[in-house]
């Protein structure tokens, strides 16, 4: 990652762009006038490592609110898959709501998992084109949310180092148990950096037979010079 991306500067400019009224077009987009999707459950089988996970954060955490951010080291498919069993195993586990948030519009595969289209979500309700409430998707599992991806019209690192976008974060705290956050891969974009640092701990998923030993020490690297929280990594096979 670039050297100064969390420096005042960097977050001075991210500030700076916010403010600029001609950023986000003040009409009404289609998709805002759209009924809410509902997320369908059927493609993803929670594995006993989404279970065991699922058991030793409540351990580990206690009972109140959680972000938990979720990387792929050596690929993104993993990851993503993963964060989906992980928050449904929650959700079953809990009893409590658990929402997914799509991190990133590149390539927004819990969308895809759910049947889900990309927009509204989580860029649009940050950018302010679209009220949450109308972005989260309920499911056809109790306890179970949906937040995908949206689409962003800035840059996603000028909108994940936001105020606007701590603040949603801090508020999504207040509504869910757990918030599980499908960020990808934190070694190749930036934007899967800033979504690390806004979470309360990061589990690094390793597709086995993809990543190296070498990806693993600097994932663990780059997450403590932003002082995020490693709370394990998790080895899991490619469907």
């Amino acid at each position: 990652m670039p050297e100064n991306l969390f420096s005042r500067d960097f977050f001075l400019a991210a500030e700076l762009r916010e403010m600029d009224e001609d950023r986000v077009p003040k009409e009404e987009s289609d998709v805002s006038r759209k009924p809410r999707s509902v997320a369908k459950t059927a493609q993803v089988e929670v594995s006993e490592a989404g279970r065991r996970a699922s058991a030793r954060l409540r351990l580990v955490l206690g009972s109140e609110a959680h972000i938990i951010v979720v990387t792929g080291v050596g690929g993104s498919y993993g990851s993503s898959m993963f964060a989906a069993e992980l928050a449904l195993a929650l959700a079953e586990l809990e009893r409590t709501r658990v929402l997914l948030v799509g991190g990133s519009t590149a390539e927004p595969l819990a969308n895809q998992r759910f049947d889900l289209p990309t927009s509204p979500g989580f860029c649009d309700v940050i950018e302010g084109r679209m009220e949450l409430s109308d972005a989260v998707c309920p499911s056809d599992r109790d306890n179970f949310f949906v937040l995908p991806a949206g689409q962003a019209q800035v840059a996603q690192t000028a909108l994940f180092a936001s105020h606007k976008c701590r603040e949603l974060m801090a508020g999504l705290r207040g509504q869910y148990s757990y918030v599980i956050v499908d960020a990808g891969p934190v070694l190749e974009t930036a934007e899967s950096l800033l979504l690390a640092s806004l979470g309360d701990g990061v589990l690094a998923v390793v597709v086995a037979g993809e990543a190296r030993g070498p990806e693993v020490v600097r994932l663990k690297e780059e997450l403590a010079a932003i002082h995020a929280k490693l709370l394990g990594v998790v080895l899991v096979e490619r469907g």
